[in-house]
């Protein structure tokens, strides 16, 4: 072995002993996931199934039944072109959070599912798409390590899947898979490509390293979408058993200097940044000409943004005066609901904390926007709150407490505000809040249990619009106030439709009809 060898293979083994520690340090501090613990009041249940152990608090046995009949064949469609099936693994269903997201890991060898659906994910049910993408790293974990097992090479294993595998990689391959074996998944979405087609068109081309690992300075795709376009990139030049080929070679000699690079030139003759520039330019090519085929109008900017680090407004409503009340957010400033003026001169009026989706209501003076709330003392346990802000006393107040609400609206000519509730047991409803106490007004469960986001309401308060994700896809349903009563205005199907709002009489949303978001 020559001195060259040698030195890598000295530079990894430095590498892969102080990731162990580190992870051993963290386990020895607590025998609990990640050091949060949850309530003491929470009580446990399991099932059994061949390939899988769903740990479960007791609140959600309808949802873990319904995703323990379905965990088995997503197993084995997830596991068919990498030739690998896993071998039986726990899965811990989190419903104490408010927060939409999943994760696989080892030492201990779990995956943890957050079961609150998101205000604004794809239109497939939300535990679906999870257990699609989750399962989808277990495959990946077992494939590159999975001769590595407890109770003592777990730790290592770990580390050569972070030391092998870019992220982009391990990410952008779930996200291909959610994509291929749903009838939705993120890589169908034009709003989820849009950083990266946007630079492309305008001549942007960043390296790959500010692709891969973001900027303070440009906006630019996260890895997951970089990663979705780089491995569906491979699988439509060689096949979808590339991405077998390559982690069987990495897995085979997993000490390998630039295991990852080094294996895709094997396959392929390009290295990972040649491979970035090779996507970027088919993608630019592409996106050039479905650009001249669309002819899409332009519309005029504002306000015109200064040079210097990304800043969005979002979700603009015109206020009686004729100016602009919008969400402000920038990686200079906390998010804060700011008022524009014709010229683009910005007024804040009130800084917002951390949200789950971006969000916040106006009406006859009042603002109502959500945040994440985490309990003190049980760190696995956050709620989201509804806050209020009267704009002619500038007074501001916590409407709710220890609440699962989110994308609250103002009712025009009430005092009340509605809200999207999310409970334990994962039934969701539309609540009628007071807005002088907080308290529960009216509740109204969803037809079917159907998950609902982003209502808003008429002139009049009467009625209100909401999207409805179910099996079926995104719908468009409409709540009568006085009634209680719902009615399917848009029937479920394949396509991203958001925040519905009234609009003189007529029903205003976004959808990709044609591949790109339009109104």
């Amino acid at each position: 072995m020559n001195l060259q060898y040698l030195s890598y293979y000295n530079l990894i083994f430095k590498y892969l002993t102080s990731i162990i520690l580190c992870i051993y340090s963290q386990i020895a501090f607590s025998q609990i996931f990640n050091g949060d613990p949850y309530p003491p009041s929470v009580k446990w249940r399991q099932i059994h199934t061949e390939n899988f152990q769903l740990i479960y608090p007791a609140t959600f046995e309808e949802g873990a039944q319904k995703l323990a009949s379905r965990l088995e064949t997503f197993r084995k469609r997830v596991s068919q072109t990498l030739g690998k099936e896993p071998r039986k693994i726990s899965i811990v269903l989190q419903n104490q959070t408010v927060e939409s997201n999943g994760n696989v890991q080892l030492a201990p060898r779990r995956s943890e599912f957050y079961t609150t659906p998101p205000q604004q994910g794809d239109f497939q049910d939300w535990m679906d798409n999870l257990a699609i993408h989750e399962l989808r790293h277990v495959v990946q974990f077992d494939k590159l390590t999975g001769y590595l097992r407890a109770p003592f090479f777990e730790q290592l294993a770990l580390a050569i899947y972070g030391v092998t595998l870019p992220s982009w990689f391990f990410e952008g391959d779930a996200v291909v898979t959610e994509t291929v074996l749903s009838a939705a998944g993120r890589g169908r979405l034009p709003s989820w490509e849009m950083p990266f087609r946007t630079n492309l068109l305008n001549g942007k081309t960043y390296s790959y390293q500010k692709d891969y690992l973001g900027s303070m300075k440009d906006v630019t795709p996260g890895f997951y979408e970089l990663g979705y376009f780089l491995t569906s990139g491979l699988q439509n030049e060689y096949g979808e058993t590339i991405v077998d080929s390559l982690m069987t070679r990495m897995a085979k000699l997993p000490i390998r200097p630039y295991n990852f690079s080094n294996s895709l030139k094997k396959f392929t003759g390009y290295n990972t940044r040649k491979w970035h520039a090779k996507i970027r330019a088919d993608l630019t090519q592409k996106w050039q000409e479905q650009l001249a085929e669309n002819n899409p109008a332009n519309y005029p900017v504002f306000p015109v943004r200064e040079p210097g680090k990304p800043e969005s407004w979002l979700l603009p409503r015109r206020l009686p005066d004729g100016r602009l009340i919008v969400l402000h957010q920038s990686a200079r400033n906390v998010p804060a609901i700011v008022i524009l003026d014709s010229l683009g001169k910005q007024t804040e009026i009130v800084k917002t904390g951390r949200q789950t989706e971006p969000n916040f209501s106006y009406a006859e003076g009042m603002l109502a926007w959500d945040e994440v709330r985490r309990d003190p003392r049980y760190g696995k346990r956050a709620y989201n709150v509804i806050n209020v802000y009267d704009m002619r006393t500038r007074a501001y107040r916590q409407l709710s407490h220890k609440s699962r609400y989110f994308s609250p609206v103002l009712r025009p000519n009430h005092a009340q505000v509605l809200a999207v509730a999310v409970s334990e047991t994962g039934q969701t409803s539309l609540d009628l809040l007071d807005i002088e106490r907080g308290t529960l007004i009216t509740r109204f469960p969803a037809p079917g249990n159907i998950h609902l986001q982003t209502p808003a309401f008429d002139e009049t308060g009467s009625k209100a619009i909401v999207t409805g994700i179910s099996d079926a896809g995104a719908s468009l349903v409409e709540l009568d106030i006085p009634t209680g009563t719902y009615r399917m205005i848009l029937e479920g199907q394949p396509q991203q439709i958001e925040r519905p709002a009234y609009a003189h009489g007529r029903i205003l949303f976004k959808a990709h009809y044609n591949g790109i978001d339009n109104l």
